[in-house]
C-alpha cells in the first residue's frame, strides 16, 4: 500500500467550464490523490450547496441560489424520513 501521509489533494471548485480540462489539471498536478472538481462556472447545479442539498426537505435551487421554502414541510419531511428508514441511499 502506498504511503499517502503528507500528500496534497484538493477539495471544491475549479474556475473552469470544461470538465475534461478540469480533470486533466487535477490529474496532472495531484496524481497521487486526485479529487472530483466542482465547476460552478458551468452552471448552477455544479455549486457545492446545490449538489449536497438535493432532496433535503424545504431546500430549493433558485438559479444560482439555494433557499429554504417551508411551504410543504410536513410531506417533504415524511418522505425524507421514510427514505432514511428504508435505507434508500439512492435518494440521498
Amino acid at each position: 500500500m502506498m504511503n499517502i501521509k503528507g500528500l496534497a489533494t484538493g477539495i471544491g471548485s475549479l474556475p473552469f467550464t470544461d470538465a475534461q480540462k478540469a480533470a486533466d489539471i487535477v490529474l496532472r498536478y495531484i496524481p497521487s490523490i486526485p479529487f472530483w472538481p466542482q465547476l460552478p462556472k458551468s452552471g448552477a447545479r455544479e455549486g457545492m450547496l446545490a449538489q449536497f442539498s438535493e432532496n433535503l426537505p424545504g431546500i430549493r435551487l433558485d438559479g444560482r441560489d439555494v433557499r429554504f421554502d417551508p411551504a410543504d414541510r410536513e410531506s417533504e419531511l415524511e418522505a425524507f424520513y421514510a427514505k432514511f428508514i428504508e435505507r434508500d441511499l439512492s435518494y440521498f
